[in-house]
Order: structure tokens, then C-alpha cells, then sequence
């Protein structure tokens, strides 16, 4: 009888080799579900950077519309840095003409004080383009902005602005586009394919 009391504590307890093979499930489980997750989380700092893009756009279409003057949504190709700024200034101060379009290795963000206005860790702007109208072709002549420059993306104060596009990247290479409609005023992001 007393050895048949041995035998019951012994099945109680939980071995070292049993401890140890849970753990390796769990760590072979999580490492299978760890790219999943980090690839979510990349894409969810890519959208949450197209938010903020658009959030911006629409405080310059704000500025522009309370102030009654032209406002630039202004940004730093292949950086992460962007402003929203009076036009005037912007050409007075003579940071318009710094801006580099070309994306090169030569990255003058000039002398615009960004204050923080960046987007998050890993997101660039890869590439965006504003369409030249006649409202901007005479707000550029009347501030004395120079052409091949970057331009950037005007506000009036109807609440309208340039159509423009910005596309952002993320290091893994996906990227989001913000479709901006004049007319209105208002962005839309759009996901690219990035195969």
C-alpha cells in the first residue's frame, strides 16, 4: 500500500523535459506569428502616416480659408519632414526655392523650421507631384517664386486647392497614395500594390 502512494505523488509533478517542450512550442509558435504581426504593424503606421498627411492638408485648406490668403502644404521628397505655411511667407523667406524635386542625393530641406512635423520612424515621401492651374501660376508670379523647384501644394481661400498626389513608403517598400481633389479641397488615400 504505501508504494502504490509513492507512484501517485510522482504523477502529480510536471518534468523538466515537459517544461521544456511547451516552451519550445510557444517559441515555435510565436516566431511563426511574428512576421504576421510586425508586417500589420508596418502597415498600420503606413495608414496612420496617410492620416496625418491628410490631416495637414486639410489644415492648410483651414488656415487658407480663415486667413483669406493662400496657403502651402509643403513637403521634403525622399524625408519625412512636411509644413503647413502662409505661400507669401514661404516665398518671402525664400524656403521655396530650396526644396529639392528630384529626389537626389542632394537633400537641402532648406531653411523652413519643420518644428516637429515629421512623419513617423520609416515613412518617406516617395514621390508627389501638384498640378499647375492658372490660380497657381499667378500666385507664384505675384510672390516671385522661382520655377523647377519643387512646388508646393496650394490652398485657397475659396476652400479649394492644386490636385495633387503624394505617394508614402515604408521600408518594406509598401506604399499608400493621397489623392487630392482641387475642386474641393478634400484627400483620399488609396493602397498601392506593392508587387
Amino acid at each position: 500500500m504505501q508504494q502504490h502512494r509513492v507512484d501517485e505523488s510522482r504523477r502529480h509533478g510536471i518534468t523538466l523535459l515537459e517544461i521544456l517542450l511547451v516552451v519550445a512550442i510557444v517559441a515555435l509558435i510565436a516566431s511563426l506569428a511574428m512576421p504576421n504581426l510586425l508586417r500589420t504593424f508596418v502597415a498600420h503606421t503606413l495608414d496612420k502616416s496617410a492620416d496625418i498627411v491628410r490631416s495637414e492638408m486639410g489644415r492648410a485648406r483651414v488656415k487658407a480659408i480663415r486667413s483669406g490668403k493662400i496657403h502651402a502644404f509643403v513637403y521634403n521628397l525622399g524625408q519625412s519632414q512636411m509644413a503647413v505655411r502662409q505661400f507669401d511667407e514661404l516665398v518671402l523667406a525664400g524656403t521655396i526655392d530650396h526644396f529639392v524635386s528630384t529626389g537626389s542625393s542632394d537633400r537641402r530641406s532648406s531653411d523652413l523650421d519643420y518644428s516637429g512635423e515629421n512623419l513617423p520612424r520609416g515613412i518617406r515621401f516617395a514621390a508627389g507631384m501638384a498640378v499647375a492651374d492658372a490660380r497657381s501660376a499667378f500666385a507664384a508670379e505675384e510672390a516671385g517664386s522661382a520655377t523647377g523647384k519643387m512646388t508646393p501644394i496650394l490652398f485657397y481661400p475659396d476652400g479649394s486647392s492644386q490636385d495633387a498626389q503624394i505617394v508614402l513608403v515604408n521600408e518594406a517598400g509598401d506604399a499608400v497614395q493621397i489623392i487630392l481633389r482641387g475642386l474641393t479641397g478634400s484627400a483620399r488615400v488609396a493602397r498601392l500594390d506593392s508587387r
